[in-house]
């Protein structure tokens, strides 16, 4: 359990790091994510929470070693602003539902709340997750703290799904 938990954190550490998880380049990953979320051998169902140094994997921690905290660091941020500290399976994941999750938390404003940011995701291929509250240590934090790094994530988010972005091409 705990090795595949590792697993599990380093995937998605990596996945969380790529612009676009949908790129040719990210294939392998995003396979890998779902594939690792969906052996986890929980019950009642496969979840994960973010908690700064420690992912939980179904209610066990999992220490994040320092390149899996910094690439991890953009989503948890993106989630945590939305009132998000996590995800449960309800149902069989794919690469759409790790899809959904890693676009919804970017996609939307910082001040959405995780009601509409659930929504969001269920209607973009994420039938299959319910987001979590954080964990009560991260309820806390204000949303204050994050604005910088959902800021940056969300800036990161938009010039890598530009369209000019692929062209390299200078929109002014």
């Amino acid at each position: 359990m705990i090795e595949l938990g590792l697993t599990f954190a380093a995937h998605l550490a990596a996945l969380a790091g790529v612009p676009d998880p949908q790129d040719r380049s990210a294939a392998r990953l995003l396979e890998a994510v779902a594939h690792d979320w969906a052996a986890l051998p929980m019950a009642p169902t496969p979840s994960f929470e973010l908690d700064g140094a420690t992912m939980w994997v179904g209610g066990s921690a999992v220490a994040l070693r320092p390149p899996w905290r910094a690439a991890l660091a953009g989503l948890e941020g993106a989630l945590r602003a939305h009132g998000v500290g996590g995800a449960r399976l309800v149902g069989p994941v794919d690469r759409g539902t790790v899809v959904a999750l890693l676009r919804g938390a970017r996609a939307l404003p910082p001040s959405a709340p995780r009601e509409e940011l659930q929504r969001w995701v269920l209607g973009h291929g994420g039938a299959a997750l319910q987001l979590l509250a954080p964990r009560a240590v991260l309820a806390r934090d204000g949303r204050a703290a994050l604005r910088p790094v959902l800021e940056a994530w969300a800036a990161f988010a938009a010039a890598a799904e530009s369209p000019t972005a692929t062209h390299g091409a200078d929109p002014g």
